[in-house]
């Protein structure tokens, strides 16, 4: 079990639970064409959900700035809130490349059931045939409409969190550098980041010796994937037809370079002042914790 000085140890359950089970083994699901893996991860979120008591849920269109259409579930409290519940737009994970916004279930019920908040929970358009920046400009899009639509959905749009997980993590991330770049980042009052990719591996400064990109390979997450990944999000969208574990044995299907831009790795950003406060969470880490509470006080 590797050390890192910046972010602790593996938990050790963690690494024994992952090894096991090699969690994140998509090999069956990246032979497969596209929405055929799509299908089969969709339906496993299906299995995975859990029960959400005194929640209810309303599924819109709306409109992304360049005219297209995404889809957000809106999970509410069922004793509809007064105006003063914590908003919170959250990001699905899935390597870029999967998942919808019903993919974040588990965290969506304890925002909802143990916090209080309205959560907006965004699909974007999905790598390969939309690669960056289109996930996170619908991301974008989607954090201007929940702010502006704040009040109809009874929430306090000075309560605005942004949140996601793995790949919704990272555009929960660049959505904030962003929204500071449009002189929009006080209008978040924080980020909730759960394992949040953060910088492609190859241009990962060499004070982060993290064991799954520099060092070896994680039991959760591969390295070998998590390049297969990146590759997905930056490829040109005319390989959408190839089988996905073929998309990325050609060096022209992926300009590492494209991935230094700070919107696309958030750690790479030069000044990080004036972003909204961040938690990060980790299930992966002895260090991680999962709030149970959101609190806006100063």
């Amino acid at each position: 079990m590797g050390k890192n000085t910046s972010y602790g140890t593996f938990a050790q359950e963690w690494v024994d639970y992952a090894a096991s089970k090699r969690v994140a083994d998509f090999s069956e699901i990246l032979a497969l064409p596209i929405n055929e893996g799509r299908n089969v991860v969709a339906q496993a979120d299906k299995m995975a959900k859990p029960p959400m008591n005194g929640v209810v849920t309303e599924t819109r269109m709306i409109d992304m700035a360049d005219g297209a259409e995404t889809e957000v579930v809106i999970f509410s409290p069922s004793v509809k809130p007064t105006g003063d519940a914590p908003l919170v737009l959250v990001l699905h994970g899935g390597g870029w490349f999967l998942g919808d916004a019903n993919s974040e279930a588990i965290v969506i019920a304890t925002l909802v059931e143990e916090c209080g908040a309205v959560v907006v929970a965004s699909h974007y358009r999905l790598a390969p045939e939309h690669p960056f920046p289109t996930p996170l400009n619908d991301g974008y899009d989607a954090f201007l409409w929940a702010l502006k639509n704040s009040k109809s959905l009874g929430a306090d749009p000075d309560k605005f969190l942004v949140a996601g997980s793995s790949a919704g993590g990272n555009l929960a991330a660049a959505l904030c550098i962003k929204a500071k770049m449009a002189g929009m980042s006080t209008k978040i009052r924080g980020q909730l980041l759960i394992y949040p990719v953060t910088c492609d591996y190859r241009h990962l400064p060499n004070k982060f010796e993290l064991e799954g990109y520099n060092g070896g390979d994680l039991p959760v997450l591969p390295r070998a994937a998590m390049s297969k990944f990146w590759g997905m999000s930056m490829c040109s969208p005319e390989a959408t037809s190839a089988l996905w574990f073929d998309l990325f044995d050609s060096a022209d299907m992926y300009n590492a370079s494209n991935s230094a831009d700070p919107l696309c790795s958030p750690l790479l950003a030069e000044d990080l002042s004036g972003l909204p406060p961040a938690r990060k969470n980790d299930p992966s880490r002895v260090a991680a914790t999962s709030p149970r509470k959101l609190d806006f006080s100063d």
